[in-house]
C-alpha cells in the first residue's frame, strides 16, 4: 500500500489503542481530531487530477499527504488517511476534448450525453448519507469503467 509505506517513511507513526496513527510531526501530546473534524478541515482541499498517462504515484500520494497533514493539523488513523488520499485523486476528470477525439465524436455531443446523464442522476438519486452517496459514486465508477472495456 503506497499510502502506508510513504507514511511510515516520512511521517511520524504510532499505535493508539490498537489504531495506526500518522502526522506529520511527533504523536507526543498531540490532540488527535475525530472524523467529523478532520473531514470539515478538509472538505475545501484541492483534488488532484491524475493525467491519463501516470505511471508513477508516489510522487502525488507524497504531495496529498503533505497537504493532508497541513490542513487537518491532526494525527489520522491509516484507514482513514488510506480513504482521504484516494478521494482526493480526480479520478474521472479528463478533458471533453480529449475523449470526444479518443470515440470518434463531436465534443458538443459527448458534452450534452455527459450533462444528461449528471441530469438523470441528479434527479433520481439522492443518498441518505454521506457514505452511502461517496458508495454510490463509486460503485457507478467501478461499473462505468468495466462498460468501458
Amino acid at each position: 500500500m503506497l499510502v502506508a509505506g510513504i507514511g511510515k517513511d516520512k511521517y511520524f507513526y504510532k499505535e493508539v489503542k490498537g489504531i495506526a496513527y500518522l502526522f506529520n510531526n511527533s504523536l507526543e501530546n498531540e490532540y488527535i481530531k475525530n472524523d467529523f473534524e478532520i473531514d470539515s478541515s478538509l472538505k475545501y482541499l484541492s483534488h488532484y487530477r491524475i493525467p491519463e498517462l501516470t505511471k508513477h504515484y508516489k510522487p502525488l500520494v507524497s504531495m496529498a499527504l503533505e497537504d493532508i497533514f497541513n490542513v487537518a493539523e491532526s494525527p489520522i488513523a491509516l484507514p482513514k488517511l488510506v480513504k482521504i488520499v484516494f478521494e482526493l485523486f480526480d479520478q474521472g476528470e479528463v478533458s471533453l476534448s480529449v475523449l470526444a477525439e479518443k470515440h470518434g465524436l463531436a465534443k458538443s455531443t459527448l458534452h450534452h450525453k455527459t450533462e444528461s446523464f449528471k441530469k438523470k442522476i441528479i434527479e433520481n438519486y439522492i443518498p441518505d448519507t454521506e457514505d452511502d452517496g461517496i458508495n454510490f459514486l463509486q460503485n457507478l465508477s467501478a461499473a462505468l469503467n468495466e462498460l468501458a472495456k
